[in-house]
């Protein structure tokens, strides 16, 4: 018996050992000190991801990355050296003492390497490729995700994996922008020009961009998701983490964890702007299709096109004779679930109630609607965009309410009138000092007869004054302008006095002082050779002011602009 037991003994033994072999054989596989050479890989505990060299397609190019592994075909989610391809198999892939991974060939030629803002203070670093797809570098006895020295997914490729943060994270240490890019082709997973992430603003909202051009926009965050996000009570699919202090602004992302492997579909209602301007998409049938309708109290620009299925052109007010601040006319009507439109040229307030929020609006002739920017509870918080509603769409089971300013006394049903009160609305934004002074030629009538008489009209803004007036009015004449009506511009105080086509030159003239690019403004040897002739005029653009721009009032004091395109923060002042 004491044979056999030293033999059970003996016989346990050997297991363990060959079981503790097993177990470290494993956790080479996902961990590592030792290089990693072409050839050979890195593999998750459960399996599910695989890291190593791979060739996309027919290329001969060599890319570290990882993929599923039981997937077929090959399911690449992340690339290192996306940028920087590989003509040969002589790399390695290793591990410094400060913490970096870096990529290099024989020669010594770095093809890609991490930057970790933390370095290593010890040299026992290992990389691992987690369960999640995650590949990390951390020391080897801390497990804590927040102690990682350097981890992929801040760095994401073309693919959002569960759990992965896609936004941006702003704080004195740290400087990420999580966002996806496209790979340019099948064989070439190089950095393309489709990008998907978080605007780095005041209202965050995801955008699929390719190049500047935006694609899709998911409106804004509301405190509970992005208000194009539809619910998923009924059917969900995954769970999900919205985190965007918009108080702070140090931090904003979106996160999701599915909860089976089932594909989310999308419909057309995701392409930015599919309805045009004061359209709104509507999901029809089984989901499969889609179908613009103008807002209530608005009409297609083009009937003849919106029936025929291109709605790119939009749509107008129905009432031509509206009247700004006209008492039983001038007021809003409520949509209930909808995406609240794109945030481009607007103003927020995070205090305001809705009551407060209206007033701003119907103060401003400029404002076409307004919204509560919290939905939590109540509501709470004040949004208002100016100019055209644009990317609209109903959402059945969320959404969120938006107040449309129109011509009520065509409204069949008053009751669907928003109250309120009125207040007036004072907003400070900088200007730059040479525009104001040309915008004010937008304002200024030129009639040449025998003693050149020169009228200039005001309109109480001040040369000087730094206000929304400035905006407001500039709006006003792009908008008339437009729409094909820049006669509605004109004072009518100024009776038959003026005449009407030298006017007009002369607000066509104000708008091109007042574009966007410097070359296309005119200087002033330009504008009085304009103004002393008949000689044609270039079509204005879109003018300065109006271009992407959102303000929010409590950052009046710090004068600044936050630019669509999360490269800069641009502080303007006069010149």
């Amino acid at each position: 018996m004491g044979e056999g037991r030293r033999r059970v003994r003996g016989r346990g033994a050997g297991m363990r050992k060959k079981d503790e072999e097993e177990e470290k054989r494993k956790k080479e596989g996902r961990e590592s000190r030792r290089p990693l050479t072409d050839g050979t890989t890195l593999v998750s505990e459960d399996g599910t991801f695989e890291l190593g060299f791979f060739s996309p397609g027919s290329s001969t190019n060599r890319f570290l990355g990882i993929w599923f592994q039981n997937i077929t075909p090959k399911t690449v989610v992340w690339v290192a050296n996306r940028d920087h391809p590989i003509n040969n198999n002589t790399t390695k892939f290793t591990i410094t003492k400060e913490g970096n991974l870096v990529l290099h060939t024989q020669n010594g030629t770095v093809h890609w390497s991490t930057n970790a803002t933390t370095k290593a203070i010890d040299t026992n670093v290992v990389a691992q490729l987690l369960d999640t797809g995650n590949l990390v570098v951390r020391y080897e006895k801390d497990n804590d995700s927040q102690n990682y020295l350097w981890q992929s997914f801040d760095h994401p490729s073309d693919t959002l994996l569960p759990g992965m943060k896609l936004g941006w994270e702003v704080t004195k240490d740290v400087n990420l922008k999580r966002y996806l890019t496209a790979w340019n082709n099948w064989e070439d997973p190089s950095s393309g020009h489709v990008t998907y992430g978080f605007s780095q603003s005041n209202i965050p909202e995801t955008q699929i961009l390719n190049g500047s051009s935006i694609l899709y926009e998911s409106g804004p965050y509301n405190g509970i998701r992005l208000s194009a996000v539809p619910s998923l009570r009924h059917h969900p699919l995954f769970f999900y983490d919205y985190e965007c202090d918009m108080a702070d602004s140090d931090e904003c992302y979106f996160q999701f964890h599915p909860r089976n492997k089932s594909l989310i579909s999308r419909d057309d209602c995701d392409n930015f702007n599919r309805c045009g301007s004061f359209g709104i998409c509507r999901v029809t049938g089984d989901s499969s299709s889609s179908t613009c309708e103008c807002l209530t109290g608005f009409e297609p620009k083009s009937p003849e096109n919106w029936v025929a299925g291109n709605w790119s052109e939009g749509c107008v007010p129905r009432s031509k004779k509206w009247g700004c601040r006209e008492k039983n006319k001038d007021d809003f009507v409520v949509l209930r679930n909808v995406k609240v439109p794109y945030s481009s040229t607007c103003w927020i307030n995070r205090s305001m109630t809705l009551e407060e929020c209206w007033g701003k609006c119907w103060d401003n002739c400029l404002c076409t609607a307004y919204a509560n920017s919290v939905i939590i509870g109540k509501g709470s918080g004040c949004i208002l965009w100016f100019g055209d509603l644009l990317d609209m769409r109903h959402l059945p089971d969320s959404g969120q309410d938006l107040y449309v300013r129109l011509d009520i006394s065509q409204m069949a049903n008053q009751d669907a009138k928003a109250k309120g009160n009125s207040t007036k609305m004072v907003i400070m934004v900088t200007a730059i000092f040479s525009s104001v002074v040309i915008a004010i030629g937008i304002l200024a009538f030129i009639y040449r007869r025998r003693k050149a008489k020169v009228v200039i009209w005001f309109l109480n803004m001040q040369l000087m004054e730094y206000s929304l007036s400035n905006l407001t009015f500039i709006a006003l004449a792009w908008r008339l302008w437009k729409e094909c009506i820049p006669m509605e511009f004109i004072d009518s105080c100024l009776g038959d006095s003026c005449i009407l086509s030298e006017a007009i030159r002369c607000i066509h003239i104000g708008l091109l002082c007042v574009q966007h690019q410097p070359d296309d403004r005119p200087n002033m040897t330009s504008i009085m050779a304009m103004l002393t002739s008949k000689s044609a005029l270039p079509q204005p653009k879109e003018p300065l002011f109006l271009i992407e721009k959102c303000i929010v009032e409590e950052d009046f004091g710090k004068m600044m602009f936050y630019s669509n395109n999360e490269v800069t923060i641009s502080k303007v002042g006069p010149r």
